[in-house]
């Protein structure tokens, strides 16, 4: 039974720890020159720091909690569904492509995307940077 109180008690620090590392990897984030963004299983933007946004041609009000159909460049949807569908499956994927972005730039990028374990080994989003 105290191994029980126990746990409870822990949980709120437990939270803290979590939320701690969230926020460091968020700041980490927020100043690399690279886009980073993260999805969840339905495509809903739950990150993306100020260089995506750039990317994107969006303030982040506008992409964060939004779907990446709404978010993305017109056409980029269908180019990325196949991408998605395997990283949602659970695999790594490192893609080269020349790509137009919202500033009317092209540019040939690298974009890795990772897939997120639950702890079921369900997927539950992914990282893309």
């Amino acid at each position: 039974m105290n191994q029980n109180i126990s746990t409870v008690t822990s949980l709120p620090a437990g939270i803290q720890a979590v939320n701690m590392h969230e926020r460091g990897f968020r700041q980490a984030a927020d100043f690399l020159p690279a886009p980073i963004i993260y999805c969840d299983r339905s495509l809903v933007f739950r990150y993306a720091n100020p260089e995506a946004a750039r990317w994107l041609g969006k303030p982040l009000g506008d992409i964060i909690g939004h779907h990446m159909s709404k978010v993305v460049l017109p056409g980029r949807t269908e180019l990325s569904a196949n991408r998605h569908r395997a990283v949602l499956n659970g695999e790594n994927l490192t893609l080269e492509e020349t790509r137009l972005c919202a500033d009317g730039q092209t540019r040939h990028v690298r974009t890795d995307y990772v897939p997120d374990f639950d702890e079921n080994n369900r997927v539950i989003g992914f990282l893309s940077c």
